[in-house]
């Protein structure tokens, strides 16, 4: 899988387990304040980021996990990364393209992106994270942020799937 230009890997320091939040504003709330308060973000991050999610809603159905991909405007943007939030309840959020349809979502990845000519390759890559049903469910299982951004990264950038260590599960 090709490899996302300008951002260097998963930092565990992104990852949040077990959130415990109510409501996406909740989820959106805590990771994008994480993003602002270690700098990757600008001031205003968060509050865009909520205002595309009600305008342009990223909640999406997988097989097995619902994921949201949530993000704004470059102009918000520090420094390219994506935050990881496990949810330990699922949380509501709006199907993407849907009239209203919501997605019972369990993890989100909240992207960051400076250069907008880069945001769908960002985008094309978890997509192809999110057609892996097994590593969503992994992911879920793991309860540890290292641990997390080890598996995400043996995935996207060290060709080391672990489709042959679940044996395809």
């Amino acid at each position: 899988m090709p490899t996302v230009k300008n951002f260097t890997k998963f930092d565990e320091n992104l990852i949040l387990v077990n959130m415990k939040c109510n409501t996406k504003q909740e989820v959106l709330r805590t990771l994008g304040e994480l993003l602002e308060n270690k700098g990757y973000a600008k001031t205003g991050y968060t509050e865009a980021l909520q205002q595309r999610e009600n305008d342009f809603p990223t909640g999406i159905r997988t097989e097995i996990i619902g994921v949201a991909i949530p993000h704004t405007d470059s102009k918000y943007v520090n420094e390219t990364t994506i935050a990881v939030g496990v949810l330990e309840n699922n949380v509501q959020f709006e199907e993407m393209g849907s009239d209203g349809g919501n997605v019972e979502v369990e993890i989100v990845f909240v992207l960051a992106v400076k250069d907008p000519n880069l945001h769908l390759e960002f985008l094309q890559n978890l997509m192809s994270i999110f057609q892996k049903y097994y590593l969503l469910n992994h992911i879920k299982g793991l309860g540890d942020a290292h641990e997390i951004a080890n598996l995400l990264n043996n995935e996207l950038f060290d060709g080391n799937s672990i489709n042959g260590k679940m044996g395809g599960v």
